[in-house]
């Protein structure tokens, strides 16, 4: 990932320190929002021991996972400007050299019970690094982490002052195999009377280094304290430490002074500490406060969470309730369509009844006496020739000496009469005469033989409808006509 990468997911905000390689800056995690502590490290003029020393570094703060112990959250490297950034737990409580600096410039002590609190919490990180197995799991043999360079500067504390062990620059990995280290580092004022004689060290020395810590948040001052390093050197020996503050009670003095014996094999060991009573009184009220503390966070992200739900599900009851408006006036239109359908399939059925009367009207034939005299041949539209595929018809209409039987004559017979013969005016034209009409008299014989004798014979289909209206034959013979 480059520079531009990483400021693109981070925001920087202020410094929180700096050293000879880079600084520590206070950062903000832009996907969610979390405030993060980044070591920004310019290893570009780095020599191969200290790179070595920061690859420790950022191997063993991976490993550890403590409540007590700085979180490791993630390394970025920037290979193109020589850059490492790591990404750390950010304790916005400061450190103890602050709580320190801040009692001398008030002129007021710590009250002893908030020492054995923050003794404990140290002791609990330590036990952790020495004897812990988290992250080591997998390891065949025992396997101790030391510190090397506790210090008030390198103690830092959370937004509930719980301590966080931190800066593990100058640690490095002990296993079973190696009970000494060689290398010699470590900030003079706490280094032990091992390292000050360049002597093989272990844990113990941790050990030293942390009543030297808890010394001076009694007496606000390192334990030994010198103008030269050589004359540090010779106390730190000697092992005579400065005056302790009488407000304190001799179990806490006792304490310290076991940790700090110059002989590292008679040196408590963090176990040994946790078999005392005040040690376990301490460390479950610890605890208590941390699970409370996990309790309250627990309560405050479910309230957050069930505020996000109702805020959700006010909004899901919002589109509920537009929707169901919706589905009413959905409802409410389909009513009026389905209306008009019924009232469109009562018009058409009306219509429908009022053709098929208008038909029935208009072609009605006489099949026996009584029935109406008249006579009307007239398809609907829809027979049309364009729409028939079967032949038109022609009307055959019996001439005179067809109708007399009495005076036959062939010249006079039955004449077809073809669509196509049809004038503008709809008559019926004929080789003899025009047929515009049939009118008979009251003689139903005569009526029902001439309506017996029409024929129909198939022409070619017509080039358009066959509207036929007889009304009226003006050559019946007049023996069929009533005298006035």
């Amino acid at each position: 990932m480059s520079t531009s990468e990483f400021t693109a997911n981070f925001e920087a905000l202020e410094v929180c320190g700096s050293g000879s390689f880079g600084v520590i800056r206070k950062v903000r995690r832009i996907s969610d929002g979390q405030i993060l502590a980044c070591k920004e490290i310019d290893y570009r003029k780095m020599s191969e021991k200290e790179k070595r020393q920061l690859v420790a570094e950022v191997n063993i703060l991976r490993e550890l996972k403590h409540p007590n112990i700085v979180r490791y959250y993630e390394r970025i490297i920037d290979r193109k400007n020589c850059m490492l950034y790591i990404l750390m737990e950010y304790c916005d409580g400061g450190d103890l050299s602050s709580v320190i600096r801040k009692c001398k410039q008030e002129g007021k002590y710590l009250q002893e019970e908030v020492i054995w609190v923050l003794f404990t919490q140290l002791l609990m990180a330590l036990r952790e690094c020495h004897h812990g197995k988290t992250g080591r799991e997998d390891s065949k043999e025992p396997v101790a982490i030391l510190h090397r360079d506790l210090k008030p500067d390198n103690v830092f504390l959370d937004e509930h002052k719980n301590v966080k062990l931190g800066d593990f620059g100058l640690s490095r990995t002990l296993s079973a195999g190696s009970d000494l280290a060689r290398t010699f580092v470590g900030t003079p004022f706490y280094m032990s009377p091992e390292l000050i004689n360049e002597t093989s060290y272990d844990i113990k020395s941790d050990l030293w280094a942390l009543g030297c810590l808890t010394f001076e948040l009694c007496a606000l001052e390192p334990p030994f304290k010198a103008k030269t390093q050589m004359a540090l050197a010779a106390k730190i020996k000697s092992g005579k430490t400065g005056p302790f503050p009488k407000q304190y009670s001799p179990q806490l003095y006792n304490m310290i002074k076991a940790m700090m014996h110059n002989n590292p094999t008679k040196r408590p060991t963090t176990l040994d500490f946790f078999k005392l009573e005040k040690i376990q009184r301490c460390r479950d009220s610890i605890e208590i406060k941390l699970l409370r503390t996990k309790i309250e966070q627990y309560e405050r992200d479910m309230s957050e969470k069930q505020q996000r739900f109702d805020h959700r599900m006010a909004e899901i009851e919002k589109q509920e309730r537009a929707l169901a408006t919706k589905l009413q006036k959905v409802t409410r239109r389909e009513e009026l369509v389905a209306q008009k359908e019924r009232q469109i399939l009562e018009k058409l059925q009306e219509l429908s009844l009022h053709a098929r009367q208008q038909e029935s009207d208009n072609f009605q034939v006489p099949f026996h006496r009584g029935m109406s005299r008249s006579m009307s041949v007239q398809p609907s539209s829809r027979y049309t020739a364009s729409k028939l595929s079967m032949e038109a018809p022609s009307i055959v209409i019996p001439g005179r000496d067809t109708l007399s039987s009495s005076s036959p004559r062939s010249s006079n017979s039955a004449q077809s009469i073809s669509p196509l013969q049809i004038s503008a005016d709809g008559s019926v034209s004929t080789a003899s005469s025009s047929v515009s009409s049939l009118l008979f008299n009251n003689d139903d014989t005569a009526f029902y033989d001439a309506v017996t004798n029409l024929t129909l014979n198939h022409i070619p289909k017509p080039d358009k409808a066959c509207h036929i209206q007889i009304q009226k034959i003006n050559d019946i013979p007049s023996p069929f006509l009533r005298s006035a």
